[in-house]
């Protein structure tokens, strides 16, 4: 697919770069977040547990998708890696 190895290293160094401006541009405050649903749970602790199953699943929800994301391009680049590794085999 690639003749060359530079497109590849660049796009990785494009995203890494882009990673790091949109961590370096997110609100510093979000983190206030955090008071609210515990407040949420605590509130909704004498009533039915409905909220705190809610609450739980969405943190394992976010908690899996970088993962979910590192696995995908791991794999991708493995791939690219081998094929690489074929064609010079091949030459």
């Amino acid at each position: 697919m690639f003749t060359h190895r530079f497109p590849l290293r660049r796009l990785v160094a494009l995203c890494w770069l882009a990673g790091w401006l949109l961590l370096a541009a997110a609100p510093t405050p979000a983190a206030a977040q955090c008071a609210m649903c515990k407040a949420n749970v605590e509130k909704a602790q004498g009533k039915e547990k409905v909220l705190g199953s809610g609450l739980n699943t969405g943190i394992l929800y976010l908690l899996a998708a970088p993962y979910l994301a590192a696995i995908i391009l791991g794999g991708l680049w493995y791939r690219h890696q081998r094929q690489l590794k074929r064609q010079e085999l091949s030459l």
